[in-house]
């Protein structure tokens, strides 16, 4: 009876520990960040663009006419409601694709969430599927094993069973 409350509270705690796993995932996941301030957008996006008249320099880092215009104007679009990427956008059409020091984000950045997701669900069916099976095994022949390897130890040791 002991084997089979040792089975049951295995079984328990590998599902305990997938509860926990999966709960714990769930909240980094639904963690949302505060949304960045208007200066912080800004500074962001000048960071990310080009000054038009340097060589790899950010508008940031460049005091150049073109590039004070160009701040000017990325201020006032924040401050109008545009989005980022609509800022970039706008950049890109007046000044060419080579105008973002960074890449434009995709939907590549989708991918970085969906891989760890399938991998903790191909696991979680892995587990499932490997406690079913061994609960579905006949305890006879694990009982049969484990009585002769108590008779092999119980001979070794030199003691009658």
């Amino acid at each position: 009876m002991s084997r089979r409350l040792g089975a049951l509270l295995s079984s328990r705690l590998g599902w305990t520990l997938l509860a926990a796993v999966a709960v714990v995932a769930l909240a980094f996941g639904s963690y949302h960040p505060a949304a960045p301030s208007r200066a912080a957008r800004i500074g962001a996006l000048e960071s990310e663009i080009k000054c038009p008249s340097c060589a790899d320099l950010s508008v940031a880092q460049s005091n150049s006419a073109a590039a004070l215009d160009l701040r000017a104007e990325i201020t006032q679009m924040v401050r109008s409601g545009s989005t980022d990427a609509a800022v970039e956008a706008r950049v890109v059409s007046q000044y060419g694709s080579s105008s973002l020091l960074a890449p434009p984000k995709s939907g590549e950045d989708a991918l970085i969430w969906v891989v760890p997701l399938v991998v903790v669900v191909a696991v979680a069916v892995g587990l499932g599927a490997f406690l079913w099976r061994r609960r579905a095994l006949p305890s006879a022949g694990r009982s049969g094993e484990s009585e002769r390897d108590e008779e092999l130890v119980a001979a070794a040791r030199g003691a009658p069973r």
